[in-house]
């Protein structure tokens, strides 16, 4: 996360925010994946569990690009 920062990918200084956060999304998202209700979500959008997590990725990358 500290390389990240250096070459602005993620936000310059204390890691340890952007890395819990990294953290609770990745935990979250595998949950949420093994518990099923993204499959569902995911069949309901038309579009698969790949495509949305690929998306909620895209989105945090673009968060901590803008933070």
């Amino acid at each position: 996360m500290i390389a990240a920062g250096r070459a602005g990918y993620a936000p310059a200084g204390d890691p340890a925010p952007p890395v819990t956060m990294v953290w609770s999304l990745g935990a979250g998202l595998a949950m949420l994946a093994i518990k099923r209700p993204l499959a569902a979500m995911s069949a309901e959008r038309g579009s698969s569990l790949t495509e949305l997590t690929t998306q909620v990725t895209a989105l945090f990358q673009t968060m901590l690009r803008n933070a």
